[in-house]
C-alpha cells in the first residue's frame, strides 16, 4: 500500500474517532501540516490528538492523546 493512501485512510480514521469523541455540535477540525510530518486533530479548539510520522520514528503514531479534561493519555517516553 502507498504511503499516501496509508495516509488518507489513517487520516479518515482519525477524523472518525474524533467525532465520535464529540457532539454534533461541537467542532471537530483535523489540519494536515505535510512539511512538518503531522496532522492535528482539535475538538472545540482544544488538542486531541496528533498523527505524526518523523524521520525518527520507525511507523507513525497518534501523540499525544489528550482527554476532554485536558489529561495525556499517552507516556512521554518512549515515543
Amino acid at each position: 500500500m502507498s504511503k499516501s493512501v496509508s495516509f488518507a485512510l489513517l487520516a479518515t480514521s482519525v477524523i472518525f474517532a474524533a467525532s465520535a469523541f464529540s457532539s454534533p455540535s461541537k467542532g471537530v477540525q483535523v489540519v494536515a501540516d505535510e512539511a512538518n510530518r503531522r496532522v492535528d486533530v482539535t475538538i472545540d479548539g482544544q488538542p486531541f490528538t496528533s498523527y505524526i510520522w518523523p524521520t525518527t520514528l520507525k511507523k507513525p503514531v497518534l501523540y499525544p492523546l489528550i482527554t476532554d479534561e485536558g489529561v495525556t493519555v499517552t507516556r512521554g517516553y518512549p515515543l
